[in-house]
């Protein structure tokens, strides 16, 4: 479509485009003509019949692709064709529809109408394109068809405005209009081509399309990951363009239901984005509304999805959007330029204020300057021309301050007449030092008129004004958003044009240096006076950069006056500092080139407005550049400047919008300025005086101007010395100033009154800052600002010397704030670590609503150098000063605290020694030592014994050389066929010879009465049974864990009792998932997460319990210390616990301002109206480095009561917050890979219920039992009767079973003197356990294996005792007397006791196991104390997952209670210095010593100072804290100010406002006793600060702090019977944390209760269940030694054996030992449970040694013999029957649901299986083969035959061994005969020998042998060996 250029504007589409945008607009034009050719083709539903036929030509235009143009009236082209035209309509449904038609196509009912034609009717903004729902509108009413009729070349009908064309002009509008003919020509005739082609893109497009998944991808599609930070907004964005287009659509298609959800969606969306610009902008429900849109588009994509209708709706809401963007980006410019030109009201106000006191003071016909030195020209002169007072002064101090002769400089100021007063007056009330002002009046240079200055003529013409202010004028510039600079009154204001004229306003000067007035002066300007510049007139900086700032850019080069004088390209340069050779521009006439050219462009044609462009023209070469160093541009425009550049530069000019008087200035650029708005440095001099304005928040603000200071009244005087006592005689603060300081420092003097020394530093350091007489010389106004119509001060300097800084921290820095157990600098000083960090956030100025600074505060310690400023530095005080005296805990450098050396570090124990590269400790490197002496000492021993024995084996000769092993042990037969007993098996004496003679018989009675003693066991059995109807599981973890007679459960009940039971805890822990790549955790502090917590919070405040009927919700039972809110732990509290507030307070940014600022900031004070710590609502970070947390920690404090019944309705909230958690949190928070694990108090109790495992250990204890005794019965001859084998049985193993029985019971009675309840019942149980399998086992267990051989004997199946099988004939009389053994008892007879038997093999055993008892020796003080909580809870309970997290994430540890029992406050009692820790307390009191506890938390385990409310009791009385303890005249409370109205407003004692009046303090100092209260006054105030609420004016209220820390019953007596001052433990992980910190928490308690004569203990809510572990090492060994005693003596009294009884012992010792050797290693505590298991361990270990040592005890044969003799016996029993049924029954352990099983069962236990066989295997070479030996000596004087046999026997049957065999001479009968002599050693010497060979038939000679007994002759003269009588034994005897 072709454009007539002349026309300003033509109408396409229902709207109107400036001239400039045409080209834009065909180029849109065509490519919508292009998209849309598919769209021609269809047919279009339009109901007019005549639009129907008009609109045919669109298809024939489609084919024949002709261009167009206009020419003449005819509207035809050159070219004979007709113009093309694009018109927009809406069909009969609704949707927009857009077509092309030619002229000649259009009926005569088409108008065209020319809408620069004054009378024709502009259209109005509501006939633009509507929306397109609007269902059953016609096309009628929403198409505009226009077109223009102006046309171009010859004949042709011009528009009826005539304006005149210059030729240039005209030759600019034909170029113009060539280009654009020929571009639209080829874009027309291109239209083909581009349609082809986009038709056969689309098609593509289209069939590529995946449409399976919808969304997947799609304009409207979220994709989350994009790391552009703006994309979810974006995306939002088009989500909105997309829903609008298919509500259009589904509106037109009757989709109503569809058209509401778009609808909707819209109104959300555009709600969720509001004002945002970024993502982080955007509030955290924006994803979720994006998602939703998502979802409804696409729904909307499958429905109505049609492309050509998406692609007409998306053009016509570009259109709409363009209008939209063109019109802001227009209002936007106008309304920067208004703001930036406009005169902000403070500057406005100021000249006025200064005009009023010109004339006030009567200085208008005055002059203040030296006339000589303004006509001086060897001077440096300067020339300023403004209206603008602040501006030009700082323009003069800049340039003064850096002047290096200030007196030689001279300022000439030209302002107007409005102004010149006001200028007069600052320079007369602020004069720059030494220099010369000279102001002067535009208005008074009457040579400047309209007759000679040709611009002041224009200036003042009718055309000028209208040509730039009529709106709506043709020939306007109102309209351009480019003109809009224009419009500023100083492009026609003739003081910017004075410039042209120096040498007529100073005459007399040479040089001159001119400055604008946004320009700051940076270094000293005098060189350039001496800048040669080479005869030009200008010396000035360029400009231009490239193609930038060139001539071409300022100046009309399309005029031939220009380009033919001119060069395009040449630099351009800017005012503002310019120096100007008055010579040199007299002698060139530059005034007179200046008007000529003013002259020419009178039609402004050259150049618009502006001094500029005609400077250009007028210094063209004549302007000498200078160094770019001399002046920097670009201050008030480009934020992007080089800062090196700017502080380099000697000049730094604000040209642009962007002054830094204004609030748009760039603020990294404004200091530079704002820093020379300070006042005369020296004193008596105020750099700020008064107030002049207010922020929104109410914080006044100073005043920034200057003035001296002023004496005081005396009544003001007084008030000021009352807090400001270092300054007298004149102030620099005003009364209201004074009391805004007073109101300001006294929230701070409660948390620092306690150390008067560093209140004073504190209140000086505030003092001078608002009122010291001298304060201009330390303070200086860097920035200003607008307030309340003034200006305000906005930032200031504040020089304080580096002293006194260092010595305000020091007397400060460790002063404490006990109610939030902290330091006071955490408060008042964010926290700081050194005097900088603390100025530093003194002087932040705090956002609207925040505690602090109104405006910035930028403390220095160095003044300029060229300044006459000096730092303050008033005498500081330290802590120490004893007129100022603080307490030690507030100062530990005090002198009374030097005696009191703070404790050390504790030193960890260790002894190390270095062996090479090696660090060994000790303990490890001395038992080596020692393991290697005892193996070559046994080695030694070993080696010497066997060379003896081998010499004594070669020194006789053997008696025998061979005998027949078996034939001892064989059994005859009797001739008769009885059966004998068994001849000289064993002998027993004493109790086991008793025990064996009572099983003997007893056994024979019970195989004769089966079955009265099966019944007899049974009915026993089912009485016992009745008791299980009594049968109560115990799951109170106190009733399990702690003792009756417990300290800690007593100082509890106290604790309880008198002041309250410590809160239950609800507590959730939300925490995000470690990352798989390298495991770290991410933050959790983000918006997304903070609103998923508050939807959980959400969910937990809607729980809802029922208790008895009532309905139970968290607010019912939660901890309220103050006001009606719960003192919920969550980080929610920053804003209050409402939602609403998270986006008003700025969402995270706010939740990371108040982890620094917690303390300070009301906005992050919580909803309960108390600060909350970070620390306890944040975990899994380190330091303070809280925006790194990995966990949200939220607890909910829940009432709690001492009975149980108190405590209903909390367990049953309790019960349902569980079900909650499981069955809504847990769902809701694992989508957002987040972890949440929770608890609540009763947790613990419900999941003990859930715990139920058997006590398995009964059962293999008894099975032992029964295996020995079933393999006893095997081993008998199977022709023995029932009863005999029965009864041998019994005899045999009898009494090693009792025995091993009797010594379990007594191992598992002695854990029954644990303190542990849970450990004790269990040890009872299993002591009468196994009392009771004892004795079934003796009873109904011997009757059933008389019953079992009973059936053995009937030849009947065992699983089917009813059927009996014959027997095989012959088969009887096979195997007589003996069975085949077993393969167990084979293996043990042939393979292991052989092996063991070899002296090598025996050596090496006990080197190992020696070695293992000495490694665990090492061990075991590697084992730590305590009991894991999850150990003993199920596997699958949820708490597993919450004691881990609260282990890794907890950063504060449990809250410690140090109890006071019976305080006397009297005056006269000294308990109150005692316990105190402010000033005048002792420096060994009891808080004192809290305080310095606490800086060696490592020992310790405190981590603050104590919360003392005696301490705050004590500061609130005080009359320094005048905010706190106050009454009215009637003695009454009178509450602080800031609180809640205490009166109403009729009241007499109220104020305005509701602030009391007649308020005064309680107490003068005076009224107290060196700062004390008296008795009476205690008692009386006590319950005053109890219910005072804490607030800003004073702090140190007790309510909620303390209202349960002080006893009240009965105090009037004088005694508080209990109090409690509070702190914390540091953070406790580990089992050993918690006993660490009782035992340090006790021995600090107990110390100090020494030292202060006061009964005091500590109190922690774990102490009940820790106390155990104090002194478990004592219980432990004890307990230990107990046993092994008690089975020692029983040993020894059944054996009658001390060394058999002491190999046992030591057995069980080693394996003790190992078995704590393996607690180590595994990681087993040491506590109640394992101490049992370790005590019972010996009760069992003791059937691996004393049956195999009974069985060796009663075999024959020597040591080797014996003990393969017992292996074979009763190894394999043992093994079977102990070993492997042990085995089995604590495998089964692995599988118990609860972790304490698994550990302290399975694993022990399985350790004690494996050591207790393995010692069972060592055990057996050695034992009982030592004792008191007594040899005798067997000669024979035959050659019997049997002799060898005989005697074997009898050592063999009697413990006997061979040692020596010898043949000697003995006479008989006169003969010499051979006599052989057998010696034999016996461990019994008691036995009578005779006894030993009743039954021997042989004739022996023997004697006793006794060591010092020389030898002896029997009375038949024979020589016998030894000493002792002699004994003939015949075969008769």
């Amino acid at each position: 479509m072709v454009m007539n250029e002349a026309e300003p504007y033509v109408r396409v589409c229902g709207r109107r485009r400036s001239k400039e945008e045409n080209w834009k607009s065909r180029l849109i034009i065509i490519m919508l003509f292009v998209s849309l050719s598919m769209v021609v083709d269809a047919d279009i539903a339009v109901d007019n019949p005549t639009l129907q036929r008009e609109l045919k030509a669109l298809r024939r235009l489609h084919r024949e692709h002709d261009a167009s143009s206009v020419a003449g009236h005819g509207l035809h082209s050159e070219h004979g064709m007709d113009i093309n035209i694009i018109a927009t309509y809406s069909d009969n449904t609704g949707a927009v529809r857009l077509s092309r038609v030619k002229m000649s196509d259009l009926s005569p009912s088409w108008v065209f109408e020319n809408p620069a034609d004054k009378n024709h009717d502009q259209p109005k903004v509501s006939q633009r394109l509507e929306d397109s729902s609007k269902v059953g509108a016609t096309h009628e009413d929403h198409v505009q068809q226009s077109v223009s009729d102006h046309r171009y070349g010859e004949g042709g009908t011009t528009s009826s405005l005539k304006l005149p064309l210059s030729p240039v002009m005209l030759q600019r509008q034909i170029m113009r209009k060539e280009r654009r003919e020929q571009r639209t020509s080829v874009l027309i005739q291109d239209g083909g081509t581009a349609d082809n082609q986009t038709q056969a893109a689309a098609f593509i497009w289209h069939t590529s399309l995946d449409t399976s998944i919808k969304g997947k991808y799609s304009p409207w599609g979220r994709y989350f990951d994009s790391p552009n930070s703006d994309s979810t907004l974006k995306l939002m964005r088009d989500q909105i363009i997309m829903a609008k287009a298919y509500a259009n659509i589904a509106k037109s298609n009757n989709v109503t239901t569809l058209y509401n959800a778009l609808v909707k969606q819209l109104r959300e969306n555009r709600h969720a984005i509001g004002e945002a610009m970024s993502n982080a902008k955007l509030p955290p429900r924006a994803l979720v509304h994006a998602k939703v849109m998502g979802s409804v588009l696409s729904i909307a994509k499958d429905r109505l999805y049609e492309c050509p209708t998406i692609s007409r709706k998306l053009r016509v809401m570009l259109q709409l959007s363009l209008e939209n963007v063109k019109a802001l980006k227009k209002k936007s410019a106008f309304l920067m330029n208004l703001a930036a030109k406009t005169i902000p009201k403070p500057l406005h106000c100021l000249p006025l204020q200064l005009a009023a006191d010109f004339f006030l003071y009567g200085h208008q016909n005055k002059e203040y300057f030296d006339k000589e030195k303004v006509e001086d020209p060897s001077l440096f002169h300067y020339a300023i021309f403004s209206d603008n007072v602040l501006a030009t002064s700082v323009v003069v101090k800049s340039t003064v301050q850096h002047a290096k002769y200030p007196e030689e400089h001279v300022f000439h100021i030209v302002t107007d007449k409005l102004n010149f007063a006001a200028m007069k007056m600052w320079f007369i009330a602020n004069p720059p030092a030494k220099a010369t002002v000279q102001v002067e009046n535009i208005d008074d240079f009457k040579w400047l008129n309209a007759s000679y200055c040709s611009v002041l003529r224009q200036l003042e013409s009718t055309r000028i004004k209208e040509y730039y202010f009529k709106e709506n004028h043709p020939s306007s510039l109102a309209s351009g958003a480019d003109n809009l600079k224009y419009r500023n009154p100083k492009y026609l204001s003739m003081m910017n044009h004075l410039r042209f004229y120096l040498p007529e306003v100073y005459p007399k000067l040479d040089k001159i240096l001119f400055l604008d007035d946004d320009i700051v002066v940076q270094k000293d300007l005098t060189p350039l006076w001496s800048v040669d510049l080479q005869g030009m007139v200008n010396g000035a900086v360029e400009t231009c950069k490239k193609n930038f700032h060139r001539f071409d850019k300022y100046l009309n080069f399309s005029n031939p006056k220009i380009y033919k004088k001119f060069n395009p390209n040449s630099c351009g340069w800017a005012f503002g500092m310019n120096m100007f050779d008055l010579k040199q521009w007299k002698r060139r006439n530059i005034t007179g080139i200046y008007h000529h050219w003013q002259d020419l462009n009178e039609d402004r044609t050259l150049w618009k407005l502006g001094t500029l462009p005609p400077g250009l023209i007028t210094f063209y070469n004549l302007t000498h550049p200078l160094d770019r160093s001399w002046h920097v541009l670009g201050l008030g425009y480009d934020p992007a400047l080089n800062q090196t550049a700017i502080k380099k530069a000697a000049v730094v000019h604000y040209n642009g919008n962007y002054k830094p008087w204004l609030d748009l200035a760039i603020s990294k650029y404004k200091p530079y300025w704002s820093k020379f708005l300070h006042a005369k440095h020296e004193k008596e001099s105020c750099a700020m005086y008064d107030i002049c304005g207010a922020r929104s928040d109410g914080k006044v603000l100073n005043c920034p101007f200057p003035t001296s200071s002023v004496k005081p009244d005396d009544y003001f005087s007084a008030k000021i010395q009352s807090l400001c006592p270092a300054i007298s005689g004149n102030v620099c603060c005003t009364e209201t100033q004074f009391d805004t300081l007073r109101a300001q420092v006294q929230q701070a003097i409660p948390l620092l009154v306690g150390c008067p020394a560093c209140l004073r530093n504190f209140l000086n350091l505030f003092c001078e800052l608002s009122c010291s007489p001298n304060q201009s010389l330390f303070i200086n106004v860097t920035s200003i600002s607008e307030g309340n119509g003034n200006l305000t001060v906005d930032g200031i300097a504040y020089y304080v010397t580096d002293d006194f800084g260092e010595r305000l921290y020091d007397s400060c820095k460790d002063v404490k704030f006990g109610t939030m157990n902290t330091r006071a600098i955490d408060f008042v000083g964010g926290g700081a670590n050194n005097f900088k960090e603390w100025f530093a956030f003194i002087g932040q100025k705090a956002p609207p609503g925040f505690p602090g600074s109104p405006y910035e505060i930028d403390f220095k310690s160095t003044t300029p150098d060229s300044s006459k400023m000096v730092p303050m530095n008033v005498s500081a005080y330290s802590c120490g000063d004893t007129s100022l005296g603080c307490s030690c805990g507030d100062c530990p450098l005090a002198p009374a605290c030097s005696s009191s050396e703070p404790p050390s570090p504790p030193k960890k124990e260790s002894c190390l020694i270095r062996i090479g590269p090696l660090k060994v400790k000790c303990l490890d490197f001395s038992v080596a030592i020692l393991y290697i002496i005892l193996v070559f000492a046994f080695l030694g021993w070993a080696s010497l014994k066997r060379t003896r024995e081998r010499r004594a084996a070669t020194s006789t000769e053997p008696l025998l050389r061979s005998m027949d092993e078996g034939e001892a042990g064989s059994t005859e037969i009797l001739k008769d066929g009885k059966v004998p007993r068994l001849i000289n098996r064993f002998q027993l004496v004493g109790v086991q010879e008793h025990m064996s003679s009572f099983y003997r018989n007893y056994g024979k009675w019970v195989a004769r009465n089966p079955t009265l003693v099966l019944c007899s066991s049974v009915a026993v059995v089912l009485v016992l049974c009745i008791g299980l109807i009594c049968f109560k599981v115990e799951t109170r973890p106190e009733k399990l864990w702690v003792g009756p007679g417990s300290k800690a459960a007593e100082e509890k009940h106290f604790f309880d009792s008198h002041l309250a039971p410590f809160y239950r805890i609800e507590q959730l822990i939300l925490a995000t998932v470690p990352d798989s790549k390298d495991d770290k955790r991410h933050s959790i502090v983000t918006d997304e997460n903070i609103q998923l917590l508050f939807e959980i919070q959400k969910k937990v405040d809607g729980i809802r319990a029922n208790y008895s009927g009532s309905v139970v919700s968290l607010t019912d039972i939660c901890l309220k210390p103050l006001g009606n809110d719960c003192a919920t732990q969550s980080l929610l509290q920053y804003f209050k616990m409402d939602p609403e507030n998270y986006d008003d307070y700025g969402g995270v940014e706010h939740a990371e301002y108040c982890f620094q600022h917690y303390t300070t900031a009301d906005t992050c004070m919580s909803a309960f109206k108390a600060p909350l710590d970070p620390s306890t609502a944040l975990g899994g970070f380190s330091g303070n480095n809280y925006s790194e947390a990995s966990a949200f920690v939220v607890t909910y404090p829940v009432n709690n009561a001492i009975d149980e019944a108190g405590n209903g309705k909390a367990v049953a909230w309790e019960k349902a917050f569980i079900r909650l958690v499981e069955e809504e949190l847990l769902p809701m928070v694992q989508p957002s890979n987040l972890t949440l694990s929770y608890s609540s108090e009763s947790s613990i109790e419900e999941e003990l219920k859930r715990e139920s495992t058997a006590d398995i250990i009964t059962i293999a204890v008894g099975v032992d039992n029964m295996c020995i005794l079933v393999h006893a019965v095997k081993r008998q001859s199977i022709e023995l009767p029932i009863e005999e084998r029965i009864s041998n049985a019994l005899h045999e193993v009898g009494p090693s079973i009792t025995l091993a029985s009797l010594s379990e019971i007594l191992a598992f009675a002695v854990g029954s003197f644990i303190p542990m309840p849970a450990c004790r019942v269990f040890s009872m149980f299993a002591a009468l356990a196994v009392l009771l399998d004892f004795l079934l086992q003796v009873t109904a267990f011997v009757a059933l294996i008389t019953f079992d051989c009973q059936r053995a004997e009937d030849n009947r199946i065992d699983c089917f005792p009813c059927i009996k099988v014959p027997s095989s004939p012959g088969g009887s009389n096979e195997g007589i007397n003996q069975r085949r053994p077993g393969f167990l008892a084979r293996y043990m007879k042939e393979v292991h006791a052989p092996i063991l038997g070899v002296w090598a093999v025996k050596i090496v055993v006990i080197a190992i196991f020696v070695a293992f008892a000495l490694a665990s020796i090492a061990l075991c003080p590697r084992i730590e104390s305590g009991l894991e909580q999850q150990v003993v809870l199920p596997r699958d309970s949820y708490l597993q997952g919450y004691f881990n997290n609260i282990s890794e994430y907890l950063r504060i540890g449990p809250p410690l209670y140090f109890v006071v029992k019976d305080y006397n406050y009297s005056l006269e009692s000294r308990h109150t210095n005692q316990l105190c820790s402010i000033s005048q307390c002792d420096s060994n009191s009891l808080l004192n010593e809290v305080s310095r506890a606490s800086l060696v938390p490592e020992s310790s385990y405190i981590a603050k100072p104590a919360a003392s409310w005696l301490d705050d009791f004590l500061v609130w009385l005080s009359p320094e804290a005048f905010g706190c303890c106050r009454k009215f005249m009637n003695g009454t409370y009178c509450p602080p100010d800031d609180q809640p109205p205490c009166c109403s407003p009729d009241e007499f004692s109220c104020g305005f406002g509701g602030v009391c009046k007649d308020c005064t303090t309680c107490f003068r100092h005076s009224d107290l006793v060196n700062d004390r209260p008296s008795t009476m006054q205690f008692r009386e105030k006590l319950p005053w600060f109890l219910d005072a609420l804490p607030s800003s004016d004073c702090a140190k209220g007790g309510h909620g702090a303390y209202t349960s820390s002080v006893d009240l019953n009965d105090y009037k007596n004088g005694v508080i019977r209990a109090s409690e001052f509070r702190t914390y433990h540091t953070p406790v992980n580990k089992q050993g944390d918690y006993v660490n910190a009782l035992r340090a928490a006790r021995d600090f308690s107990s110390r100090i209760s020494n030292s202060l004569k006061i009964e005091i203990f500590p109190y922690s809510v774990f102490y009940i269940f820790f106390e155990q572990y104090l002194d478990i090492w004592r219980i432990a060994l004890i307990n230990i030694s107990i046993a092994l005693g008690a089975i020692f003596i029983v040993c020894l009294v059944i054996t009658s054996s001390f060394w058999c009884s002491a190999i046992i012992l030591l057995v069980l010792v080693m394996i003790v030992v190992d078995l704590m050797g393996v607690m180590a290693v595994l990681d087993i505590q040491l506590n109640a449970i394992s101490v049992v298991n370790l005590i019972m361990s010996i009760g069992i270990a003791v059937e691996f040694c004393v049956h195999i040592a009974h069985a060796f005890l009663v075999s024959h044969g020597d040591r080797g013999q014996r003990a393969k003799e017992a292996l074979s016996t009763m190894g394999a029993s043992v093994f079977s029957g102990i070993t492997l049924t042990k085995l089995v029954g604590v495998i089964v352990l692995c599988f118990a649901r609860s972790e304490v099983f698994v550990v302290y069962y399975f694993q022990m236990y399985l350790a004690l299986v494996i050591i207790g066989g393995a010692e069972r295997v060592r055990s057996t070479a050695k034992t009982c083969h030592h004792g008191n030996k007594m040899s005798f000596h067997f000669t024979s004087l035959g050659l019997l035959i049997n002799m060898h046999n005989v005697i074997k026997n009898i050592a063999k049957h009697n413990y006997g061994k061979i040692f020596g065999k010898s043949v000697t001479r003995q006479p008989s009968g006169g003969k010499q005969r051979k006599a052989r002599t057998l010696t034999v050693q016996f461990i019994y010497p008691r036995q009578d020998p005779s006894t030993l060979l009743k039954n021997n038939a042989h004739h022996l000679m023997f004697s006793s042998e006794s060591p010092n007994c020389p030898n002896a002759k029997c009375p038949d003269d024979r020589i016998v060996q030894g000493c002792g009588p002699c004994y003939v034994i015949s075969k008769q005897d």
